[in-house]
């Protein structure tokens, strides 16, 4: 969506419409909490894009941002008071445009359980290290390390243990939150979202 909007001319003035599908509503509804963190009002675009590149990227948030994917979700989900087999969801953002989601309530209320479990922090790492430091996957990462730089195979390392995208010397204590969208509501899977570039959002929000 970020690619397609960049790739409008830059004096387009008409009305776009982006359809975003998945069949998949874990995916789907992990992609609408992402864009409304970034669209909504609040935060600044730079802030905006820091929070969605660690939802989709790191096992662990800092309080702040997971006081504001709280605050997304009770927005989002609260969007939709109707009763009923399918719930449509429309969200303002810091523009004119607006969220739209269509879905049934069923996937929806799934989602929910996903988004406000309660688990704790060494449950959600143990749950991450049991993929991504799996044994099974040794010889995966060791060829992945072998093309690395010396400083990116240490940032590398660091990310599969602390579960925290962030340069290798940088202090993340502050980390104390399990990020609710990287993990099924089972607790049996540790799951990593598409890539996200922040400049290309960035180039969005200035254009």
């Amino acid at each position: 969506m970020i690619r397609t909007v960049n790739g409008l001319p830059e004096d387009y003035r008409g009305k776009c419409e982006i359809l975003c599908n998945d069949r998949n509503p874990i995916v789907a509804n992990r992609n609408l909490v992402i864009l409304f963190a970034l669209l909504t009002d609040g935060p600044s675009p730079v802030e905006a894009a820091e929070l969605a590149t660690h939802l989709m990227y790191s096992s662990v948030l800092p309080i702040p941002m997971a006081t504001f994917f709280y605050r997304c979700i009770d927005t989002i989900y609260a969007a939709d008071a109707a009763e009923g087999a399918i719930s449509t969801i429309a969200l303002n953002t810091r523009g004119k445009g607006k969220l739209y989601s269509i879905q049934t309530s069923k996937d929806m209320r799934r989602i929910v359980d996903m988004f406000l479990s309660t688990y704790e922090l060494p449950k959600a790492l143990t749950s991450m290290h049991g993929i991504m430091l799996n044994p099974s996957r040794e010889d995966y990462r060791d060829r992945y390390m072998s093309i690395l730089q010396p400083a990116h195979r240490l940032g590398f390392l660091r990310f599969r243990t602390s579960g925290v995208l962030a340069p290798f010397f940088a202090d993340v204590t502050h980390f104390t939150q399990p990020n609710r969208c990287a993990y099924l509501s089972t607790q049996h899977s540790f799951e990593i979202s598409n890539f996200f570039s922040v400049s290309s959002f960035l180039r969005m929000e200035n254009g």
